[in-house]
């Protein structure tokens, strides 16, 4: 079963490899697919669990402190344009039943209906 994860990152130390970091992710086999719409935070999917993929990751993090945390597709929430939403849902249809979320076509963002 695919799911999805935050891989958030603490880069406080001087000569981070944030450049390795983002290559490990982007070519690593184990993940299915990633986006990272937000600076310094990669989402990815991938039937592994969080343990797993914090495990491969050290190596690559060395000594940075990072969190991996799964995320609950069906709780997602926040304000990114519409090829970000898209990401989680490829089903424009499934996206507004599921979420609540409306376009903004000026905005270019997504907004519930609550505001």
């Amino acid at each position: 079963m695919k799911k999805y994860y935050i891989i958030a990152p603490h880069f406080g130390k001087k000569g981070a490899n944030i450049e390795g970091t983002h290559n490990f992710i982007v070519h690593c086999r184990s993940f299915d697919r990633w986006w990272s719409n937000v600076p310094l935070v990669w989402i990815v999917e991938t039937s592994l669990n969080s343990s797993r993929i914090a495990e491969i990751l050290k190596p690559t993090m060395g000594t940075e402190s990072f969190l991996v945390a799964r995320i609950d597709e069906a709780d997602i929430n926040g304000y990114l344009p519409r090829y970000a939403w898209d990401w989680f849902y490829p089903d424009t249809t499934t996206t507004n039943q599921l979420t609540g979320y409306k376009e903004v076509p000026a905005q270019g963002i997504l907004s519930t209906d609550d505001e």
